[in-house]
């Protein structure tokens, strides 16, 4: 009894791992209407759409509004224990003058 239950087992778990590679070498496409019917998030469709397009413009606002927002927690910490601030529109700047680039590893702070 327990050779059959163990042979049926490496059966199923041998067509089961066959099924796997095998869709997995088929999913090329489905990833592809994955995307054209819109189901990824507004900032990964970003990086296909036309820079002058609203989309982007829209989004890079919010993008640069968010990091306003980050900068500005990030004086009032300082200035709470005593530091300097910086300049949020100087640090804005900096942070964004490569588009492709996200800025949020250099706006975490460790204590």
């Amino acid at each position: 009894m327990h050779t059959t239950f163990a042979a049926v087992l490496w059966i199923v778990c041998g067509v089961g791992i066959v099924a796997a590679f095998a869709m997995l070498a088929t999913s090329g496409k489905a990833w592809e209407e994955y995307e054209s019917r819109g189901l990824l998030m507004d900032h990964e469709r970003v990086r296909g759409v036309a820079a002058s397009s609203v989309a982007a413009v829209v989004a890079l606002a919010e993008r640069e509004t968010d990091i306003r927002e980050m900068l500005g927690a990030l004086n009032v910490g300082r200035a709470r224990r005593g530091e300097p601030v910086i300049d949020v529109e100087a640090e804005l700047k900096r942070l964004t003058s490569d588009r492709d680039q996200l800025p949020a590893p250099s706006l975490r702070e460790t204590d």
